[in-house]
């Protein structure tokens, strides 16, 4: 049957023997322990990297804090129109206490993503403020996305992170 076998439902697999090595971009010895055995693609010619760089984990958290930026921007874009219905006719259906509220809601929205979107041009542009005000962030993102806020925590005190940004081991 070759390399090609069929699985107990008719599906096509490869046999263990097809999986290919392939070696890390960076790597060009062969006998190098990085290579790795790719299971998931077995396209020819492919390169796989078994690891980031410090350069990509920096452009990862980029894109993420760009994104959850424009994510806290979209209600900030909709309160207008919340405010209007809600607050525009006479007598006021809302009570003062519920304005009140509702605008110290607007002020911590906009504090976040205001924050989240200089994280994202600081970490961008690789500035030193960028670390900084990534490790802010992450202690402000603990209670809503525990996973973004560790990544954001571990990749700034790992020794890429440091390096990236100039900071002295101390």
């Amino acid at each position: 049957m070759g390399s090609r076998q069929r699985s107990s439902r008719g599906e096509k697999r490869f046999s263990r023997t097809h999986h290919r090595l392939v070696k890390h971009r960076n790597h060009a010895d062969k006998s190098d322990p990085k290579y790795t055995i790719n299971k998931t693609r077995l396209l020819r010619n492919q390169v796989y990297a078994a690891f980031m760089t410090p350069k990509d984990h920096n452009k990862t958290l980029a894109i993420i804090y760009s994104l959850l930026g424009g994510f806290f921007t979209l209600p900030l874009l909709a309160s207008p129109w919340i405010l209007a219905k809600n607050v525009d006719s006479y007598p006021s259906p809302r009570r003062n206490d519920q304005i009140v509220i509702a605008a110290g809601i607007f002020c911590v929205v906009l504090f976040l993503a205001l924050l989240f979107l200089a994280t994202a041009v600081s970490l961008y542009r690789r500035r030193s403020l960028g670390r900084k005000l990534a490790l802010i962030s992450s202690v402000l993102l603990l209670p809503l996305l525990p996973p973004i806020a560790t990544y954001t925590w571990w990749f700034m005190h790992s020794e890429g992170g440091k390096q990236m940004y100039g900071v002295a081991d101390g």
